[in-house]
This record gives structure tokens, sequence and C-alpha cells, in this order.
């Protein structure tokens, strides 16, 4: 088990950002880019982003909810300013959410883990392979990450050069959703790249929900 992975409790934090009203955020479930994310079979990122209070963690919330009604396989994190928290603490969240779901999942990654000669899980090349093989016996899922300028500029480009050699390397079923304020860094190196889905969060998108 990743050591001090209880420093991140996915779970709460979910449960704090589900504050959705009555009848908000379902134009982003009905937006036409969204769906062709959602739907396709080729692994690819969406990128949601807007500006500092326009709601992107509780969109990112409802979402997720959305998803676990559907029952489709998920694993999802917030993240949060907490510089004990490393990149790959976080990607071993995930790991474990798909472990804690899958037991195949275990047992097809032992002898890869243990081909590392017990590398630690705490460096974070050896937690994005673990994460990546992982994602291969997991299967056709949704990864989702709020937040992404919660982390430290140096952490986060960790964290998306992770996502972005994931879809790489497992080229079908990983649909990726991450969040963020419009940040230079990560407008740069997502929006270089052809196969990220952009979703920008616009007033005419939320005009709606305000006031709801």
């Amino acid at each position: 088990r990743p050591p001090d992975i209880k420093k991140i409790a996915y779970k709460d934090d979910l449960a704090a950002k589900s504050t959705a009203a009555e009848g908000t955020c379902r134009w982003l479930l009905e937006n036409n880019d969204f769906q062709r994310w959602k739907d396709a079979d080729s692994s690819s990122i969406a990128w949601l982003h807007g500006v500092q209070g326009c709601g992107k963690s509780t969109l990112v919330a409802y979402v997720v909810k959305h998803l676990q009604k559907e029952g489709v396989k998920i694993a999802f994190l917030f993240c949060r300013q907490d510089a004990s928290i490393s990149t790959a603490m976080r990607i071993n969240c995930l790991t474990l959410q798909m472990l804690k779901k899958d037991p195949e999942v275990l047992q097809a990654l032992k002898p890869k883990y243990d081909k590392t000669v017990g590398a630690s899980l705490t460096v974070l090349s050896t937690a994005s392979m673990i994460f990546t093989e992982a994602l291969k016996t997991f299967g056709r899922c949704f990864i989702v990450i709020d937040a992404l300028d919660e982390c430290a500029v140096q952490e986060r480009k960790g964290l998306v050069d992770a996502l972005l050699d994931t879809v790489k390397e497992v080229p079908t079923g990983v649909r990726i959703l991450c969040s963020s304020r419009n940040e230079p860094d990560l407008e740069f190196t997502f929006r270089k790249n052809p196969t990220v889905v952009d979703l920008a969060i616009t007033l005419r998108d939320i005009k709606g929900d305000i006031g709801k």
C-alpha cells in the first residue's frame, strides 16, 4: 500500500465539493465536445477550465457523481495546496482506487512491481509506471482530477506529463478529465496537444445556473 495515502481523503473531498443546486451543471453533460470525449473509444484528456470562482470544482463533483450513478469504472482526485502531498502520492491515490474496485489489478501489478526491485512508490517514475499498468488491466474507465492549478508548477507538470504518457501507453478506453484555472503553463501544454479536448467554461455556459 502506498505510504501516507490517507492524507488524500478523496471521498470526503467529493462530499465537500458536491454543492450543485438542483437543476444546475447539466449543461456540461449536454455539451457536444464533452459527449464526444465521454463516448469515444480512444483514450484522451478533456481539459475543463475557466476563471477563478466559475464553479469548476462543483462541476467536477457533479460529473463524478453522474458517472458513479451510471455504474462506470472511475477514479478521482481533488487537488489542494499541500506541500506534503507529492505528485507520486496523487497518482498512487488513483491507483489505489483501481485496486479496491478490481482485485485482478493487484494480480497484474505484482510481477511488474517486483521487477522494479522494490523501487519506492514515492518516486514519480515508479508511481506513473504502476498507474499505467493498472489501467491496462482495469479496462474502460474515467480518471477525474480537479484543480490542477492547486499543485505547484513543477508538481503539476509531473502530473500532466504522466497523464499524457498514459494516453499514449493505453491508447483505448481511458478518458481523463482535468480541471484548472487558465494558468499559462497548463494552457501551453494542453493547447499544443491536438488530442486534448478543450472544455472552456464561458459566462454563457453558467448563466443559466446563476440564481438557481
